[in-house]
């Protein structure tokens, strides 16, 4: 079972730090592209911008950090970055990350995630695969693409469960804002489907003198309700070329 993941704040420099350092040399230096020191780790931690950012852990029972994702988001381009402790890998922890991260990425509205790392990361090549990103390798260095879907309802609302962090309002104004256009799309529905019926009652004369087509309306209200879709599928059901 996966330890349950959670938004870090701006408090827990000090832990990131800890998971970093606690990485093996070479694991760092596949983290980071190149071999690093403390030094490198306190201040790339130090210039995390945990408001803008999507930083998440999963915790131990110490706790201290046994996988990190750090979601660098810059306009509408989101880099991720990833690392599980070495005592802690195979479980499925960095398969989490990324879709905990990648689901921040998306209910934020950022279009496009990517991973940037060395080509022979053989961990972070895998789960780029597993998502289905496009990669890209000059044999060196190696290049991963994800194109991410717009956030629906049931996204927005997961992620004001999943994120305690991220501010309530913003996600209930996405939330309310989505609400109101399938309401919106529902009524019109609704509306077509009144005309579709009162139009269907009228003789032809009535529609004439009315300056309406009878032909043309109801074609036009049919496809408005659906109806026309479904006399098409009804048609291809009944075709005797249609499979049994």
């Amino acid at each position: 079972m996966i330890a349950s993941i959670v938004r870090l704040s701006r408090r827990a420099r000090a832990r990131l730090v800890a998971h970093f350092l606690a990485l093996p040399i070479a694991d760092r230096r596949l983290r980071f592209g190149t071999p690093v020191a403390a030094a490198f780790l306190a201040r790339y931690v130090d210039a995390i911008d945990f408001d803008r950012d999507g930083v998440f852990g999963i915790r131990d029972a110490r706790p201290a950090l046994v996988g990190v994702a750090h979601l660098a988001i810059d306009g509408d381009l989101a880099e991720l970055g990833v690392s599980v402790l070495p005592a802690q890998r195979r479980r499925g922890l960095a398969t989490a990350l990324f879709a905990r991260a990648a689901a921040h990425a998306r209910h934020r509205g950022v279009p496009r995630l990517v991973m940037r790392f060395l080509a022979g990361n053989a961990p972070i090549m895998g789960l780029a695969r597993k998502f289905g990103m496009d990669i890209v390798s000059d044999g060196r260095d190696a290049d991963a693409r994800l194109a991410l879907p717009p956030a629906s309802l049931t996204s927005l609302a997961g992620a004001l469960v999943a994120d305690t962090r991220e501010p309530y309002e913003r996600v209930l104004d996405a939330l309310a804002t989505r609400a109101r256009l399938a309401y919106a799309r529902h009524r019109q529905r609704e509306q077509a489907r009144d005309i579709y019926e009162a139009l269907r009652v009228l003789d032809d004369r009535a529609l004439r003198d009315l300056g309406f087509h009878r032909s043309e309306i109801l074609s036009v209200a049919a496809k408005a309700t659906g109806a026309a879709e479904r006399t098409r599928v009804r048609a291809l059901r009944q075709s005797p070329d249609a499979p049994a």
